[in-house]
């Protein structure tokens, strides 16, 4: 067992990879990558999320999870933190994550927060936090807790594709961390590892993913 994993034990036990589960059946193909089950304590999510709750399959992926907040978090209260109330203002569309927390099986939509409107002449970066029914979730060591998916739209009305996962990533941990919050980069190997490519069914969308996911403390 790594130093990471040691770690995410004694903060909340193994993360389990679910090779069978009820939900989304993702087929292990190249264009999405890793699309798998993982599983926290006694809740179960998905490491994408999807652009479709209906048939959600390998081909309707949408962007890697990278981020989690822990302890007392809940979707509102991450999106309304000091960290994020100012600094991203906007909404996306909105996408879906499938998830279980013992109750059954839930699909989450979520627009998630903009640092910045659509345009042709800038870039902005885009995270969508997912949790269940009540907007949050809860297994013993981590508490209450939400994840979420980032990336980054580049000149969105214009030259309009879509990457960096991992400075979106970044972009949020710096700010929670410069508003006093505990933020442990990279903390968790999420299984969702992307080597830089263009989706071949969409041009626009850049994969580029370490795998790891960074969590903070709410």
């Amino acid at each position: 067992m790594g130093t990471r994993f040691k770690r995410l034990a004694a903060l909340a036990g193994a993360l389990v990879l679910v090779s069978s589960v009820s939900g989304p059946m993702i087929a292990r193909a190249a264009e999405a990558g890793n699309a798998q089950g993982l599983r926290m304590g006694t809740d179960l999510f998905w490491n994408y999320d999807f652009t479709t709750k209906v048939g959600a399959g390998w081909d309707k992926v949408d962007w890697n999870v990278t981020l989690l907040f822990y302890n007392n978090a809940e979707v509102d209260k991450v999106k309304n933190s000091s960290a994020m109330r100012f600094s991203y203002p906007f909404s996306g569309g909105s996408m879906y994550a499938f998830m279980n927390d013992g109750a059954g099986g839930y699909y989450d939509s979520d627009r998630g927060p903009k640092t910045d409107t659509p345009s042709c002449f800038g870039d902005t970066r885009h995270f969508r936090i997912y949790a269940d029914a009540d907007d949050r979730m809860y297994t013993t060591g981590l508490g209450y807790w939400v994840f979420a998916t980032t990336h980054k739209d580049f000149n969105e009305l214009c030259a309009d594709y879509y990457g960096d996962t991992n400075g979106t990533e970044a972009d949020v941990a710096n700010r929670f961390a410069s508003k006093g919050y505990t933020v442990l980069r990279n903390y968790s190997y999420f299984y969702n590892y992307e080597p830089y490519h263009l989706d071949p069914r969409n041009k626009k969308h850049r994969w580029q993913c370490d795998g790891y996911a960074t969590y903070i403390r709410m």
